[in-house]
């Protein structure tokens, strides 16, 4: 679901920020009117998975990455529930929903 960050602040301010620099990436979103897409994890649902370390690792990598490819992770916070993930809208959607409707791509599909 795409969002505006905007829609999305008083749910920031009202969760706990996991750290200061989140905080200026979303105001610095929100000036800038970018449109982002807001991913919803349940803290219950990671943890029956055992997957907690890896979207810990995952967060703190994409949150350095800067690659035309890669979705860029703008931020995100959390709450008693809920993490909260704002990332860069892909307007066709997942790569891999693509691949299975094609099966195949061609050279140049595959390197644009």
């Amino acid at each position: 679901m795409a969002v505006l960050v905007a829609d999305m602040m008083v749910t920031a301010a009202n969760a706990r920020m996991a750290h200061q620099p989140c905080l200026k990436n979303l105001i610095s979103t929100l000036l800038t009117h970018i449109i982002t897409l807001m991913q919803v994890l349940f803290k219950t649902q990671l943890q029956q998975s055992n997957v907690e370390h890896q979207l810990r690792r995952e967060v703190e990598i994409q949150a350095h990455l800067r690659h035309p490819n890669i979705l860029r992770l703008y931020g995100y916070f959390y709450d008693a529930e809920k993490i909260y993930l704002i990332l860069e809208y892909a307007a066709k959607g997942e790569l891999y929903k693509q691949l299975q409707e094609k099966g195949t791509f061609n050279e140049s599909e595959a390197a644009g």
